[in-house]
């Protein structure tokens, strides 16, 4: 998967390779929000139905980092 951002809260994908059903050369447009280390996306424009399921309702938390002493 490819992307790139159109503006700061629109983000468009596009598959390279990959077992993803779609087949799409169509990229996805997404608005996307980051809001207390939660990110969500909204669909704006996709054609390909995978991968609008995947982003739909899904929430995703920022990950813990670790940090070391040397």
């Amino acid at each position: 998967m490819k992307y790139f951002l159109t503006d700061k809260e629109t983000i468009k994908l596009f598959k390279i390779e990959g077992n993803s059903p779609c087949d799409s050369p169509e990229e996805g447009s997404y608005k996307f929000v980051i809001k207390n280390d939660t990110l969500t996306f909204t669909n704006v424009e996709d054609a390909c139905m995978a991968r609008q399921m995947a982003f739909y309702g899904n929430v995703y938390k920022k990950a813990a980092t670790k940090t070391t002493s040397k």
